[in-house]
């Protein structure tokens, strides 16, 4: 049995599955052997382009724009909550039966000029991570965490829930709380976004990424 995650082999153990027929095999991705951080004008031009803002800090999420699994009602809440200094939101993934009351309580809690929800073929998803500021994922819970790797590798600063999963993932190299709690992921984002383009610590972040989930690790 393939297991994505440390988390994920050690919880099959605890049920009782035999340890010798558990393998550890994460997810892999292409990872480019070098990272050359987003130029001003580069960013500029990809938020045009995603018809996004380019005055303003830019948050990314993506999942699927539901409260259950990816609480995307809870990252509205506290983007909110960092008042005038809040970045545009950004919420990238395919709508679910909760979607029409997450865009109504962002309409209502980021205005209508503050954030956008909408889906995105696979091919734009490099283009969207590199207009990014910084990336954010409420979920207490993943089957692996793709997004959060591709952010990662993307070189972009990421706020998680901390589980050892997302520990396995992103290492030193994310913001990591309780999330579980209203509040906690407010002091997050702003650390987060205090330190965007940091160009050192972004391409630490793509390099972790590769040594550890890129084909050639792999």
């Amino acid at each position: 049995v393939q297991q994505v995650s440390p988390e994920h082999l050690d919880d099959a153990v605890a049920r009782g599955e035999p340890a010798a027929r558990q393998l550890l095999l994460p997810h892999g991705l292409e990872v480019a052997a070098s990272f050359v951080p987003p130029a001003a004008d580069e960013r500029i031009r990809l938020r045009a382009a995603l018809g996004v803002p380019a005055d303003r800090p830019l948050l990314v999420s993506v999942g699927m724009l539901d409260s259950g699994i990816k609480r995307m009602d809870y990252l509205i809440r506290e983007v909110a909550a960092l008042g005038a200094a809040r970045p545009f939101l950004l919420m990238a993934g395919a709508p679910a039966s909760e979607t029409p009351s997450i865009l109504s309580l962002a309409r209502e809690r980021l205005g209508d000029d503050g954030f956008s929800a909408r889906s995105f073929p696979l091919e734009q998803m490099p283009s969207l991570y590199r207009a990014a500021d910084a990336f954010a994922l409420a979920s207490l819970r993943e089957g692996f965490g793709l997004a959060i790797v591709e952010a990662l590798g993307a070189g972009l600063p990421c706020v998680l829930h901390d589980t050892p999963n997302t520990a396995y993932l992103a290492g030193p190299h994310a913001f990591r709380g309780n999330l579980r709690a209203a509040g906690a992921m407010t002091p997050l984002l702003s650390a987060a976004l205090a330190g965007v383009r940091d160009e050192p610590a972004m391409r630490a972040r793509h390099a972790w990424v590769r040594g550890r989930f890129s084909w050639d690790a792999l």
